[in-house]
């Protein structure tokens, strides 16, 4: 019996350390969620993790542009902080530039630009991307590939 209420003591304490709020994207391939820690505590706390395909978006970015949905990273300092990605803005269209995409962009997986300056016949699926002064246009599915190849690390508060 004592095994029994410890089960449930516990069971209840992870609980209501941890619950989400899931959003979806149309096309169903971005995924955010904000996690709450430690909560009804002094030390409540959320963190804000967006997805692609099921598998997390690291904060390697400082913001990310998907469905029309701008992201912004947020590095966490204390534990009722708000950590890792927040909705800065929906309903974000990037502005067209004069300049088609070219057949090397589109097997690369991504070009610089600003967001204003999105190229003709990008691909919709592509996200915007920024980080320092490294912005661009890219495939989420190139993600890992582009953090390799611009030797980019996790921001931290040591940052």
């Amino acid at each position: 019996m004592k095994n029994l209420i410890l089960f449930f003591l516990i069971s209840v304490f992870l609980i209501s350390c941890k619950t989400t709020d899931d959003h979806l994207s149309a096309a169903g391939n971005w995924g955010y969620n904000i996690e709450i820690t430690n909560k009804g505590t002094r030390s409540e706390g959320q963190w804000g993790h967006l997805s692609y395909k099921g598998n997390e978006v690291k904060g390697y970015f400082q913001s990310i542009m998907a469905d029309n949905t701008l992201y912004v990273y947020h590095v966490r300092r204390y534990a009722w902080d708000f950590g890792g990605y927040k909705i800065a803005r929906e309903n974000v269209m990037p502005k067209l530039s004069s300049v088609k995409i070219t057949q090397d962009e589109l097997k690369n997986g991504w070009y610089k630009a600003t967001l204003a300056g999105k190229k003709i016949n990008t691909p919709e699926s592509w996200i915007w991307i920024k980080r320092d002064s490294l912005e661009g246009f890219l495939n989420p599915e190139m993600i890992d590939k582009f953090i390799a190849t611009h030797h980019l690390k996790k921001q931290t508060i040591f940052d």
